[in-house]
């Protein structure tokens, strides 16, 4: 959940939005598989999939319950 900690400061910190936070992580980023998950995310969010589905497209990098907790909270934000 690495990812999540960088990404939620980057959001809360800078005002950058979902994908200039991801694309900002994946540049930074050192280790290999990281940097293309973060890829693979970037992509899906650029074609315009909803970020849970793009966490889902990441090929296993994340958990399904992590996935569905980000879907669910989407919703939830959605419908409030």
């Amino acid at each position: 959940m690495l990812i999540s900690g960088k990404y939620w400061t980057l959001i809360d910190k800078s005002g950058l939005s979902l994908v200039d936070s991801i694309e900002t992580l994946q540049e930074k980023e050192h280790r290999p598989l990281t940097k293309k998950t973060l890829t693979e995310v970037k992509k899906s969010l650029y074609e315009g999939l909803p970020f849970s589905v793009a966490l889902e497209n990441a090929h296993g990098a994340f958990p399904p319950l992590y996935v569905a907790l980000v879907c669910k909270s989407a919703c939830y934000s959605f419908h409030k």
